[in-house]
């Protein structure tokens, strides 16, 4: 038992590290890393075209504008907002059931709807209520 419990122990450990180390990865990005340009080109046809790449030689350069990169998503937000996602979208299925109606029990008891007639019943043989009785023998 306590060879189990420090293998969950590390476990935990190394998710825990694994998920801090990818959290502080993509959140801590400077704005040097993060600057990009975005071109706007028309090539020969006259087509206008939005690239982050510099445009091919022989292309009239629109505009080019700096803008930052967007920062890549950490995993544990993922987690965090994916989870209650899966949770309501299992449950919703069970808030939209309803009980049978006592209809439907009678129908599926009996039979078809159509069928006339009495209803099938279920028994089951009687029990008859004895005392235990408990010897002990010393």
């Amino acid at each position: 038992m306590k060879k189990f419990a420090l293998v969950m122990m590390v476990v935990v450990a190394l998710i825990t590290g694994f998920l801090s180390y990818d959290w502080y990865r993509k959140t801590h990005v400077s704005e040097e890393e993060r600057v990009t340009f975005v071109y706007s080109w028309a090539d020969e046809k006259g087509q206008v075209n939005f690239t982050d790449r510099a445009p091919p030689a022989g292309a009239k350069i629109i505009s080019k504008i700096e803008t930052l990169k967007p920062l890549e998503e950490p995993i544990i937000r993922q987690i965090t907002e994916g989870v209650p996602r899966f949770f309501q979208r299992t449950t919703t299925g069970f808030a939209s059931m309803s009980p049978p109606s006592v209809e439907g029990l009678k129908d599926t008891f009996s039979g078809s709807k159509e069928q006339e007639g009495p209803a099938r019943s279920i028994s089951s043989p009687k029990r008859q209520n004895k005392p235990l009785s408990r010897s002990r023998k010393s």
